[in-house]
């Protein structure tokens, strides 16, 4: 009879990278990097800090990135905390990634955006409250600066609106431009 003796070693701490501040109500990604001494497959766990886990995701290969968004519903500093366990059962300790979740500006100038409406659509050139489910803004400016896209969700935009593109009344998906929109809630 042969006995096979399989050495395991505990997982390394896996690595977290993304933005340390921001926006509340809008999608960020996070990268999470992972080396197995071993070269074992992985799975990881997410503990984004507000209530939500991820339970455990993967498996991934080892030296694998992962990529992860996530939004938080309300303003504050958050504890994301990451661990990883490999394919037999072995898991890291606790990674942790500090987040500070701050109101977004707001005044926008020259919005496309596009979305899930939660109301009834505006229509034509007229200022109107917009409440978007979610929303992702392809083109913007906020002060002088120009926005990357981003998508938010359960934001509420005061705007003129200077053209309608696209409005399906089942599905209440509007697709339009404004030359501003004041944000005044999420």
């Amino acid at each position: 009879m042969t006995i096979h003796i399989i050495l395991n070693s505990p997982p390394n701490t896996p690595v977290i990278e993304g933005p340390e501040e921001v926006w509340v109500g809008v999608e960020y990604t996070f990268y999470i990097t992972f080396e197995d001494p071993d070269g074992d497959q992985w799975f990881l766990w997410v503990d984004w800090g507000d209530g939500n886990t991820s339970g455990w995701l993967g498996p991934y290969n080892s030296g694998e990135t992962a990529s992860y968004t996530h939004y938080w519903t309300e303003t504050g500093t958050y504890v994301i905390r990451i661990k990883a366990k490999d394919i037999f059962g072995e898991e890291s300790g606790w990674s942790e990634f500090i987040i500070r979740v701050i109101p977004p500006p707001r005044f926008f100038r020259h919005m496309k955006i596009s979305g899930m409406l939660k109301t009834r659509p505006w229509r034509g050139l007229i200022f109107s409250v917009i409440d978007f489910d979610y929303a992702t803004v392809t083109e913007g400016i906020s002060g002088n600066v120009q926005l990357e896209p981003f998508t938010c969700h359960n934001y509420k935009f005061v705007a003129l609106a200077l053209k309608v593109h696209f409005y399906n009344k089942e599905t209440q998906y509007i697709n339009a431009s404004a030359p501003f929109m004041i944000l005044i809630g999420y």
